[in-house]
């Protein structure tokens, strides 16, 4: 008799904790992996970007003209990516040895994309945005010949 009362007692409580499960554990992992997939595309496109940049800058005439062109390539890039062009923070250029495009030149171009924060059905934008920062090198040909 003793062991139906405490049954008695706790009954419904399996049900209480599936909803607690439910609601504290299964919902908010779902929200994070939902996110998944955009924090994968942004930095994807930050990765595109800084490959198409620094090919367009070892291909151009002179520094000038390839960091014009690498602009305008990660601009668009980031834009075909669905990426508002907004989130473009920085493009840095660098090369070893300073100076003009020479032979042999290694050029490293980063770019710098902002990223959304985590968007919780409910709440909204919870936490702050990120960073995907992807840096790609190319190197001018030694064969390569420039205008005089």
């Amino acid at each position: 008799m003793k062991g139906r009362r405490h049954l008695r007692t706790e009954s419904g409580s399996v049900s209480l904790e599936l909803i607690f499960a439910v609601g504290l554990l299964l919902i908010p992992a779902a929200a994070l992996l939902a996110q998944f997939p955009a924090w994968v595309g942004t930095t994807n496109a930050a990765q595109a970007a800084a490959t198409e940049a620094a090919r367009q800058v070892v291909l151009a005439d002179d520094m000038t003209s390839g960091i014009a062109s690498a602009t305008e390539t990660v601009r668009e890039i980031v834009a075909n990516h669905g990426v508002d062009p907004g989130d473009l923070v920085g493009l840095a250029v660098t090369a070893t040895p300073l100076g003009d495009l020479q032979r042999g030149q290694v050029v490293t171009v980063t770019v710098t994309v902002r990223g959304s924060p985590i968007l919780v059905p409910g709440l909204g934008s919870v936490g702050n945005p990120f960073d995907a920062v992807a840096s790609a090198t190319e190197r001018v040909d030694d064969y390569r010949g420039f205008a005089p």
